[in-house]
């Protein structure tokens, strides 16, 4: 079994929507598909799916969070991806990231970064590309981080979209 864990940065736009922060793969297997995900990668042996989601974050992100960010992020949950991985996610409220400042490292064996462009999304956005998951969710669409119970909710909820083969596929 592979274990993997990433950081799902949410924030409130100006609009009162809620929006995440994802990632597009690099490479030429991912260029021309419209496919983007939370930043998340491999637990080593020596780590805890906590440790190795900040590691990764930075990793993919090129951002250090601070003491006081790490001790923000929360547990949302994991998800068994395909048969043999299972992916651990946090989140963390961070408004202050700038899709256009961020880099990565380059991909094992390859010669193109993990990520190679970067975006906020909507939930609703989210939810368009999964017609399975906007019925069941329909109701989520318009809430925003005011009430932690339900924005626990809604990351419960982007995590077990079924039909995708990562955490989130959506258009930015």
């Amino acid at each position: 079994m592979l274990y993997s864990a990433g950081i799902i940065p949410y924030r409130t736009n100006e609009k009162g929507e809620l929006e995440f922060f994802v990632g597009h793969p690099g490479g030429p297997f991912w260029a021309d598909k419209n496919y983007w995900a939370l930043l998340k990668g491999e637990i080593m042996e020596h780590e805890n799916a906590y440790d190795a989601a900040i590691r990764e974050f930075y990793e993919e992100s090129g951002i250090r969070l601070t003491d006081d960010e790490k001790d923000s992020v929360w547990y949302v949950g994991f998800v068994l991806q395909r048969s043999d991985k299972i992916v651990t996610a946090y989140a963390l409220e961070k408004a202050d990231i700038n899709p256009e400042c961020c880099f990565s490292n380059i991909a094992d064996g390859c010669d193109w970064p993990e990520i190679d462009s970067y975006a906020w999304i909507t939930y609703d956005k989210i939810l368009s590309n999964s017609e399975e998951a906007k019925a069941r969710n329909a109701r989520l669409i318009a809430l925003t981080s005011s009430d932690d119970e339900k924005l626990n909710d809604v990351f419960e909820d982007i995590i077990k979209i079924p039909e995708v083969p990562e955490l989130l596929y959506v258009c930015p």
